[in-house]
């Protein structure tokens, strides 16, 4: 092998290292995110199990206070459809990047024999193995994001059913803390209204 070629073969090797460094990178970020996803789900799973044991013990002594119950156990319920959906999404991309891995480790390890044998063709393997890696990475981070986008919407729609649900708790408290008199009166037309002023 001459100087150019030794050049080359480095600059492969170079660049397989630094996608695997990327790869290394994105794989801890990954694994991190899935812990997160692991741990916020069995909380969760905890949190409706107990809600729901409240339910069957205060079931039938209070409707009203059985029907919140119900009414935040089908929104843990769907909390925990949304985290299980984001444990599988962040498990595929954790596997996709391992693959990814392999894939670039393969090929430096392909490019690095290269030196010791004199067989182009390795060369080649090792190319498509390099492409092959980038390709399955970028599946993992479009992956990632499609997670993080679907995550970030299904927050949203959460915080959207919590505020309405709020905002009718305190129409109940409005209307109870108002006399009796006021609760069950008929609001006076409008033509009336705007003929008296």
């Amino acid at each position: 092998m001459d100087i150019e070629q030794t050049h080359q073969l480095l600059q492969l090797i170079l660049n397989g290292v630094v996608m695997v460094v990327a790869c290394v990178f994105l794989l801890a970020g990954l694994l991190r995110r899935h812990s997160a996803v692991s741990d916020r789900l069995q909380q969760t799973q905890e949190v409706y199990e107990y809600v729901d044991w409240l339910r069957q013990l205060d079931g039938f002594r209070d409707e009203i206070r059985a029907a919140r119950t119900q009414q935040r156990l089908d929104l843990l319920k769907r909390q925990l459809e949304h985290l299980r959906q984001q444990c599988r999404s962040t498990h595929h991309s954790v596997i996709a990047i391992h693959y990814a891995l392999l894939l670039l480790l393969s090929s430096t390890l392909l490019i690095a024999l290269r030196t010791l044998v004199a067989m182009n063709s390795l060369i080649v393997v090792a190319l498509v193995l390099f492409v092959a890696g980038i390709g399955v990475q970028l599946l993992a981070v479009g992956l990632t994001l499609n997670d993080l986008h679907t995550a970030h919407r299904s927050l949203w729609e959460m915080l959207r059913q919590v505020l309405v649900w709020d905002e009718q708790r305190h129409d109940r408290r409005r209307h109870r803390s108002r006399p009796p008199a006021q609760r069950f009166a008929k609001p006076a037309p409008r033509s009336t209204r705007s003929k008296a002023s």
